[in-house]
């Protein structure tokens, strides 16, 4: 995840860790910063157009992996759970869902050098969700919102059949930490075509 929004999302979080005093005005303009953002969906999304146009910042297409940081770090930094910005959001990722379970990861990237260089990381897409729901459920008590979508619909279906999730794959490491061949070749074979293509944009222009 990228930029703006991230960056600010993990810094409330560190703060919210070591207990720093929430209430705070300066903490409390971050949070209201990404509440501010928030796409009409119900979601955040940014794209990596803004390292390079701050007049872009906190904009993008919502993803389920950024929707789910932003959330972690209003629950976290005690947004009332009943707050509609949270509300929005979980209805997002909900409604996102996959019926195998797993999200779409979307425009998600993350930075390795921006402006110009990143990559994507596999996986985000279910960590950050999951875990935002998970503390929207604890939240609550450990009860989701009865008037809460099904995360399985007719949209969802249709999606899962266009946009099919990439297969889980084993770890590369034995416990001990020796790699294991087979775990290397299914991560090596499963590639990653959209840093792939940044890096052949990098070599053509003779950077």
């Amino acid at each position: 995840v990228v930029n703006y929004l991230a960056g600010t999302a993990w810094v409330v979080r560190g703060l919210a860790a070591v207990g720093a005093p929430l209430e705070a005005d300066w903490i409390r303009r971050a949070l209201s910063f990404l509440v501010a953002h928030q796409n009409a969906d119900g979601g955040w999304g940014e794209d990596v157009a803004s390292y390079r146009e701050p007049r872009l910042a906190a904009r993008g297409a919502s993803t389920p992996g950024l929707t789910g940081l932003v959330l972690a770090a209003l629950l976290e930094a005690d947004l009332d759970v009943e707050d509609a910005a949270i509300a929005r959001g979980v209805r997002y990722l909900l409604a996102e869902q996959r019926p195998d379970g797993s999200w779409p990861s979307g425009t998600q990237l993350h930075a390795l050098v921006p402006p110009s260089l990143f990559y994507t990381l596999p996986g985000t897409e279910l960590q950050q969700p999951l875990e935002a729901l998970g503390l929207y459920r604890a939240a609550r008590g450990g009860a989701l919102d009865d008037d809460l979508p099904a995360s399985e619909s007719e949209a969802t279906r249709r999606r899962a059949v266009v946009v099919r999730a990439i297969d889980a794959t084993a770890s590369p490491r034995h416990p001990g930490g020796a790699w294991d061949e087979d775990g290397r070749r299914k991560l090596t074979s499963a590639g990653d075509p959209p840093a792939d293509a940044v890096i052949d944009e990098v070599f053509a222009a003779g950077v």
